[in-house]
């Protein structure tokens, strides 16, 4: 289990976004690039969540984009890992 201590956002433009996704959150802890967060369209077929060369690519409807950016912004503690076939990007404040 990775902290997350910063992000990066990039939003694609373009009727088709750029490979399919259309928003995208690269995850840090520093300068150690952890992995990303990739939106897709209503309608198109989430992708499985994998990981590659130690990053975590985690897949999710671009109406899961507000709720993400919420938790990362807001709580204090926030940490992205890969289990059993799963990413998971958790926020906590206590």
């Amino acid at each position: 289990m990775a902290n997350v201590t910063r992000y990066e956002l990039t939003l694609y433009g373009d009727p088709n976004g750029y490979m399919g996704f259309r928003a995208q959150v690269s995850l840090f802890d520093g300068m150690t690039h952890l992995g990303y967060v990739r939106f897709v369209d209503i309608g198109v077929a989430i992708p499985a969540d994998s990981m590659t060369g130690g990053l975590i690519y985690m897949h999710e409807s671009i109406t899961m984009l507000d709720n993400v950016m919420g938790l990362l912004r807001n709580d204090v503690t926030k940490t992205f890992y890969f289990a059993s076939g799963h990413a998971f990007l958790v926020g906590a404040n206590f």
